[in-house]
């Protein structure tokens, strides 16, 4: 390991102290983790969006409403009759 010295305007340095000990975690290990997730982010949004992985693994059937995206309302009330 490489060692750094950094400066932390007080608020920040607090709440990373109150991380570190809710977590049982050295302040160096939640400065590390912070800054690893921090430089291996593609975005925030983007791992938002990533953790939705389902998201396009149903599939239709055939002889259901045709586009269900727009008619999710009629299918629901045929199987809700039936």
């Amino acid at each position: 390991m490489v060692r750094i010295q950094i400066q932390l305007d007080e608020t920040t340095h607090a709440l990373a102290r109150q991380k570190a000990f809710a977590e049982n975690k050295s302040l160096a290990d939640v400065v590390r983790d912070a800054l690893t997730r921090y430089l291996t982010s593609s975005g925030a949004q983007s791992s938002e969006v990533d953790r939705f992985t389902f998201i396009g693994s149903g599939e239709s059937l055939p002889e259901g409403p045709s586009p269900l995206s727009e008619r999710h309302d009629d299918a629901l009330a045929e199987d809700y009759v039936t």
